[in-house]
């Protein structure tokens, strides 16, 4: 018997009951976008995103005075925000004629959308949380302005200076300019295992990080909440944890737990894996040191994470379906940031 399938109800069904779940799979497949969710700030037009300051970036203002003292009103800085960029990003989920005609019966057709669903759900992830999204180093100038390029790996003899020429959010910043919106950086070559200088040394086994905090600390008065890094590092945490206690006590925030991310904890800090966090074929990795306060989310009130039902191609036997995203990741202060830009893990990975 034929059977005509009703493409806007499959449409419907999509949107309303597969794509709630693709986006919460996204911000849950990583954590920083896990903790961005809740304070994602929506905009509805224009090609710039304005980003306020969190901090006076040179300081001073206010005063004490007493009598007919005169207020100080000079200008310290007229850098009162930066400004990005928004980026867009599309999905295309297709489903060939043949493959139509293949399934029997309408409820084989959803089956077999949900099945595509499903991969689109992992193609999101791996693009957005990948190289080419929230690590990008500027590689993909139409991708999200990602980590690499927010916090460079720091130049010359080590703990290294903010490499020259460089500018982000419009601000240009470099070892002496503007240096007031520079992240912190340490590009030492640091090695785990055996012969370690890092975080699983017998020797100040902490000293690296604790060296960053106080980078920080000292720069903006405050320090990360976050430090993602990959399996070689998170391995070297495991393994030092393991030599100063008897016993595996608990060591992870209980929001991340809920979540399934796997997470320990260092001074209060959530120190996650993430499989996406750089790391070249030699096993040498990146650690960042995030402050969560100042990084922002940003995703258009029409794109996001919105999907545009299925339609048939005017060239070709195929279904397309479509997820848009346009939106940018932004920090409104860097120096309370910071990275490790070489970490040889070849030993604990």
């Amino acid at each position: 018997m034929a059977y005509t399938v009703d493409w806007d109800q499959v449409t419907s069904f999509c949107r309303e009951k597969i794509i709630p779940k693709v986006k919460d799979q996204y911000f849950k497949s990583n954590a920083l976008m896990y903790r961005l969710r809740p304070k994602v700030e929506i905009f509805s037009g224009g090609r710039n995103i304005v980003q306020p300051l969190s901090f006076a970036p040179e300081g001073g203002g206010g005063q004490w005075w007493s009598g007919t003292d005169r207020f100080d009103l000079r200008i310290r800085n007229p850098i009162t925000s930066a400004q990005y960029w928004a980026k867009n990003f599309v999905l295309n989920i297709v489903i060939s004629q043949e493959d139509e005609d293949t399934v029997n019966g309408p409820e084989k057709v959803l089956e077999l959308v949900a099945t595509k669903m499903k991969l689109a759900q992992r193609t999101l992830m791996d693009s957005l949380g990948g190289a080419n999204g929230i690590y990008n180093a500027g590689t993909n100038p139409k991708a999200f302005t990602g980590f690499e390029y927010a916090l460079p790996d720091f130049t010359s003899t080590a703990p290294g200076v903010m490499p020259s020429g460089y500018g982000y959010g419009g601000i240009p910043s470099t070892a002496t300019a503007y240096t007031w919106w520079n992240p912190q950086g340490d590009n030492t070559a640091y090695v785990t295992g055996a012969s370690s200088t890092y975080i699983d040394a017998e020797a100040a086994p902490w000293e690296p990080w604790d060296k960053m905090l106080a980078m920080q600390a000292l720069a903006s008065g405050k320090t990360c909440s976050m430090i993602l890094c990959n399996w070689g590092v998170f391995n070297a945490c495991a393994r030092q944890i393991h030599r100063t206690t008897n016993y595996f006590r608990p060591q992870q925030g209980s929001d991340l737990a809920k979540a399934g991310i796997n997470a320990l904890m260092y001074r209060g800090k959530d120190v996650v894996v993430d499989e996406c966090v750089p790391r070249t074929a030699g096993k040498v990795e990146k650690v960042y040191f995030l402050d969560e306060e100042s990084i922002h989310l940003w995703l258009h009130a029409n794109r996001n994470f919105t999907f545009e039902g299925w339609q048939k191609s005017i060239d070709q036997a195929i279904r397309v379906a479509r997820i848009w995203v346009r939106g940018e990741l932004t920090f409104d202060e860097r120096r309370s940031s910071g990275k490790h830009s070489s970490v040889d893990t070849s030993a604990t990975s």
